[in-house]
């Protein structure tokens, strides 16, 4: 029981995003149409509503979709969160995330208003985070490579690219994410807490 509690607090960002994308996810199958209202979609469309760069990372295309980025990001929330924190978490998630829509919009062109979203691109995000936090603190993250959310965020990186759509989203995802890590890590915003125990387990 305390396991699980402290499992939720250090990655209260994750929960509480998969219940944000629950609750949209509903109200889209009773209302589609705020598919119209919260989707992402080429420059030539956006018509000034550039909120839709993140509203879009709510929206999920069937329970597939919604169940695989919940479980991605569940899972890399899991390891990245405990070391840079939830503000952290949350502003990679969805500062990546932003800047992935924007050049998806700008490098995307359509004869006609084709929204999309997913949290996809938030989520590779926060797993280049990862990476670059784990090449520079090794010492910090004492991960047992068969750990169950060790695993899920390997087999997502690699099945999560099943379309072109998906495969640019996640690149540039994981692009800004891996620069704003390497900056943050550069100017000292991420930093090894040397006082603190090791991720492990």
């Amino acid at each position: 029981m305390k396991a699980a509690f402290k499992w939720f607090k250090n990655n209260a960002v994750a929960v509480v995003l998969s219940f944000v994308f629950v609750i949209i996810y509903i109200i889209k199958e009773f209302k589609p149409e705020i598919n119209d209202i919260l989707g992402s979609c080429s420059l030539k469309f956006i018509n000034g509503e550039y909120y839709r760069w993140i509203t879009s990372s709510s929206l999920h295309y069937g329970l597939y979709h919604l169940c695989g980025n919940i479980i991605g990001l569940l899972a890399v929330g899991s390891l990245i969160s405990p070391f840079i924190g939830k503000w952290k978490t949350l502003f990679f998630f969805y500062c990546s995330d932003i800047l992935g829509g924007i050049a998806f919009s700008w490098l995307v062109s359509s004869s006609e208003p084709t929204y999309g979203g997913g949290a996809s691109g938030g989520i590779f995000a926060l797993i280049a985070v990862l990476i670059v936090s784990y090449l520079r603190f090794p010492e910090r993250f004492k991960f047992k490579w068969y750990r169950i959310d060790v695993l899920t965020v390997i087999v997502y990186f690699f099945i999560a690219n099943d379309n072109w759509s998906s495969f640019l989203t996640h690149t540039l995802g994981f692009a800004f994410g891996i620069v704003l890590s390497f900056a943050f890590v550069i100017f000292g915003v991420i930093k090894n807490r040397a006082n603190n125990e090791s991720l492990s387990a």
